[in-house]
């Protein structure tokens, strides 16, 4: 997740975003934020949503690989990474069925 986080940081530096403004959109102090910059602090599905949301990125970019990943051999990939991605498009996925079927249940009850 050490990448993640990088990217999460490098892209709120370069929208000009404080800390203490990604603490109050997350609705967690500036410590705690701090703490998930320096990846002290586990980052949740859900969190990472809202940080996509937040920076006005898709948690694609977030996850986007960087040739730093791959040593100059190109072996040795980072074993982690491909399976935070997998869970992660799983995820992204169910979720956008389950919104898929509460609209509907929705605009059942509308009709």
């Amino acid at each position: 997740m050490v990448g993640i986080v990088s990217q999460i940081k490098k892209l709120r530096g370069h929208k000009g975003y404080s800390q203490d403004y990604m603490a109050y959109e997350l609705d967690i102090s500036q410590a705690a934020y701090a703490k998930l910059e320096k990846n002290e602090t586990k980052l949740t599905v859900d969190r990472l949503f809202r940080i996509s949301e937040i920076l006005e990125t898709s948690i694609y970019e977030l996850l986007r690989f960087k040739a730093s990943s791959i040593n100059n051999t190109g072996q040795n990939f980072h074993k982690e990474q491909p399976d935070v991605v997998v869970k992660l498009i799983e995820q992204y996925e169910e979720r956008l069925k389950e919104k898929d079927e509460f609209i509907a249940i929705l605009k059942e009850r509308l009709y």
